[in-house]
């Protein structure tokens, strides 16, 4: 096998297991809401729930240039500077499904994310030295694929 043959072949196997990874995912995220499992220690390693912040982005630098011309222009150059943009957005919140400032004004122009939920594994570094060397020894025969429209045993 020459090498290009060789990564493309990894390749297909790489985003064959990303996929069965995305199935497996999913599965587990559901399995830990339905046990409300925050962590999951298995022989392979750890799972455990996450929950990514919610991130806040202005949707319409106009409006915000507009809003610092009357709030603060001390703070416009050309545009918002960055550290003043960034305290912005950290400093607003979410009421009652509007974004808000400090002062309670509702701003329309700025979006912020709903939280996402995922999942984070560590291995332990025993089972990552067993999966590197189990796929080194198996690695030959793994990438023995038939050519496409050959018959494949299950």
């Amino acid at each position: 096998m020459n090498p290009t043959d060789r990564l493309a072949a990894l390749k297909l196997l790489s985003a064959a297991i990303a996929a069965e990874i995305k199935e497996a995912e999913a599965a587990a995220l559901d399995w830990m809401r339905s046990t409300r499992a925050k962590t999951a220690e298995t022989d392979w390693g750890t799972v455990t729930r996450t929950w990514r912040k919610p991130t806040t982005s202005v949707d319409d630098d106009e409006a915000l240039l507009a809003w610092f011309e009357e709030q603060a222009p001390s703070e416009i150059i050309r545009t918002v500077r960055p550290a003043a943009k960034k305290a912005f957005v950290e400093s607003l919140t979410l009421d009652g499904g509007c974004v808000v400032t400090k002062d309670g004004e509702v701003i329309d122009w700025v979006h912020v994310s709903e939280p996402t939920e995922g999942l984070m594994t560590r291995n332990s570094a025993e089972s990552k030295e067993l999966a590197t060397a189990l796929l080194r020894g198996r690695l030959a025969a793994i990438l023995a694929l038939p050519a496409p429209g050959a018959e494949v045993e299950s």
